[in-house]
């Protein structure tokens, strides 16, 4: 694990666990932890569980925003599932963050084709993003 640090990008509050995991996958054929990955507290209204249910703040897509990017840029580690899904987050979270006036993720599409989707999708999918501020994205 030591060779494998967790990512730290500045601004950045949480990274998904599969941007470890993944990396981690294709250099060993297995791999055991003696720790609990995972535990999800639900019993306040601030756990994680809880807040997503409500919306989507700013930090949460900023986060989201970067693990996708991250994501994209290391299909090699990653592997290529969830291209579309990832592309359109990416997309749409940028218009959220434009418009809410949030600093950028300091992390860019890497590979040409990504960049060429990045700008079909970018003007069809302003609506999409005003629906979803509108809807889903809040202020704490």
């Amino acid at each position: 694990m030591k060779n494998n640090l967790w990512p730290e990008p500045q601004g950045i509050t949480f990274v998904t666990e599969g941007v470890l995991w993944g990396k981690l996958d294709k250099q060993y054929k297995s791999y055991f932890a003696n720790d609990i990955l995972r535990i999800y507290h639900r019993e306040t209204e601030e756990s994680y569980t809880n807040i997503a249910k409500k919306g989507r703040d700013l930090q949460s897509i900023k986060n989201d925003r970067w693990s996708s990017v991250y994501m994209l840029n290391n299909r090699d580690v990653r592997g290529a599932g969830k291209y579309l899904k990832r592309l359109i987050k990416v997309v749409m979270y940028s218009h959220v963050m434009k418009w809410k006036n949030t600093d950028d993720i300091g992390i860019v599409l890497e590979r040409t084709v990504d960049k060429l989707f990045y700008a079909v999708f970018y003007i069809p999918l302003i609506p999409v993003a005003v629906y979803f501020i509108k809807k889903r994205v809040i202020d704490l």
